[in-house]
Order: C-alpha cells, then structure tokens, then sequence
C-alpha cells in the first residue's frame, strides 16, 4: 500500500516524531495487519517519552494484544501503564475498558471494583465504568457493579455517585 511507504519515509525523516509512528502503527492494525503493528506501537511509546497522549499508543497496544488474545504482550502493555501512570487512575481505567470491551468479565469487574475503591467518589470515572458496560451490552455487569459498591458503603460523596448512576441505569429499564 502507498501509504506504508510514506509513513516509513516520513518516520525515516523524523524519526522522533511519535504522532507520525502513531498513525502507522494504527493504519497496519486498522487494515488487518495487527502482529506487525506491535513493534510500532513499541516505538510510538518509546517516542512519546512523558507526552500525555502516550496513553493512547499503550491502549492501542493494550486492545490489540487482548483482540489476539496475546496474554504476554497485553501484561506488557498494562506493566508499562503502571509505570508510566503510578498513582494515578489511569491504568486500572485501561484494564477495566479493554476487559469490558473484549468480553473478560472477570478482569473488567476486578478493575472496576478497584476503581470505586480509589476513585468512587469521581463521577466521570462512576459514568465511564457504566457507560463502557451500557454500550458493551453488559447491563447486568453494570448494575451488579453499582450494587457490589453501595453494599460496601463509604464517603458521601462516592455512595452519592454510586447512587446517582444506578438510578441513571435504573430509569434506563436496567
């Protein structure tokens, strides 16, 4: 395809350049060549360095790996958002959304109850959790989700969240 030679001339020319090793790594997976897209999403994050948007080459590796079912590479791609993002809500936030959204209920429930556990009292991340299930068709994971978490009890401010969003869901028909 023409457009894998002028990504590769212009990674060659810039070689620095993470948005342009973005873009390549995610024309091979968008066109089915998703093995050969890993070591240029590698590269991506490597380029990136501490660029916010790093995030999204880690996600895109992270759902690639979890498509293909390659255990190995999605444990690499979560590690390397543990390290990047210590502290933060971000890399339980990626394992809950590429589990929920490749069907690993498990994974998705564990990440999520890690997220109300940190962060219940956040309402974007509460909407995300349930939204992310509403549009992956899990309704029940949802709702069991938000009962789980209202059984454990907590701040105001988290069960008041975690209220809010399981009346959204309930007045949904959920």
């Amino acid at each position: 395809d023409e457009s894998y030679a002028v990504y590769l001339k212009a990674i060659e020319l810039d070689p620095a350049n993470a948005e342009t090793i973005y873009n390549y790594a995610s024309s091979l997976a968008y066109r089915g060549k998703k093995a050969e897209a890993f070591p240029v999403i590698d590269q991506a994050i490597a380029a990136y360095g501490e660029a916010e948007e790093k995030i999204n080459a880690i996600a895109m590796g992270a759902r690639l790996a979890a498509e293909l079912s390659d255990e190995a590479k999605l444990a690499a791609y979560y590690a390397v958002a543990d390290a990047s993002y210590a502290g933060s809500s971000t890399p339980n936030l990626l394992r809950f959304i590429v589990s929920a959204e490749w069907g690993r209920k498990e994974a998705a429930a564990a990440a999520a109850d890690a997220l109300a556990a940190s962060e219940g009292s956040n309402p974007n991340i509460v909407r995300t959790i349930v939204s992310t299930w509403f549009e992956a068709g899990e309704v029940e994971a949802a709702r069991a989700f938000l009962e789980r978490n209202l059984a454990k009890g907590g701040e105001d401010m988290a069960v008041g969240t975690l209220n809010f969003y399981y009346a959204v869901l309930l007045s949904q028909g959920a």
